[in-house]
């Protein structure tokens, strides 16, 4: 760390790191969640993806499955009302968004 006010570039390899989303979903009906696909400019060397889920706003997270990453994508199926996703990546990355695939399942 410096503390010199200048900026410096290093060539390494990252190690991990990690991005968690904010709540997917809607409180008047239920959703699928089918797959998550995050868009790179630079993939990882791999990346796991584990999915969180509540019925309720207010409700605690309880943790679903964690998937690794396949054809640059993490197929899954969960239905809940609130979707969340933590993606864990090993080496250098870029990435510009992610496209959450879901499917309505109904409405209370």
């Amino acid at each position: 760390m410096h503390d010199d006010n200048k900026i410096y570039k290093t060539d390494s390899t990252a190690g991990v790191s990690s991005i968690t989303t904010g709540d997917y979903g809607d409180d008047t009906y239920l959703s699928t969640v089918r797959r998550i696909k995050p868009r790179f400019l630079r993939a990882p060397l791999s990346a796991a993806m584990t999915n969180y889920f509540k019925r309720n706003l207010g409700d605690t997270l309880a943790e679903g499955q964690t998937i690794a990453m396949n054809d640059g994508k993490f197929d899954m199926l969960k239905s809940s009302r609130w979707h969340r996703f933590k993606i864990e990546f090993t080496g250098n990355h870029e990435i510009t968004g992610i496209d959450v695939s879901s499917k309505v399942d109904g409405t209370r």
